[in-house]
């Protein structure tokens, strides 16, 4: 079935906030951030995400609870394993530290 853009948001929207304890204020931040880091990472990385993947999935579950973390404030800033990493591939690639940088903002 194919569905447009708002109804698919619509949809995603009412299981998000099912799946948890998140107000509609919460859900509606996390379901724009999501899209907005999907759109940031397509156009800096130069890559098309196959969104029927289970590579998508996943990220877009990890971004979704990224985010939660974010609203709530409960990211762990001092992850020494994060930051090593974070660090290397920012070193390794400036397209990713660009990228990175553009999620931060």
């Amino acid at each position: 079935i194919k569905l447009d853009e708002d109804e698919a948001t619509a949809i995603a929207f009412h299981i998000i906030n099912a799946s948890d304890t998140m107000n509609n204020i919460e859900t509606r931040k996390i379901i724009i951030g999501v899209r907005d880091i999907v759109g940031i990472v397509k156009d800096n990385l130069k890559v098309e995400l196959d969104q029927d993947s289970l590579g998508y999935s996943r990220f877009v579950i990890h971004l979704k609870f990224f985010l939660k973390g974010v609203l709530t404030h409960n990211v762990a800033n001092n992850n020494t394993k994060n930051e090593f990493l974070i660090k290397l591939l920012s070193e390794t690639n400036p397209d990713i530290r660009h990228c990175l940088n553009n999620i931060d903002q």
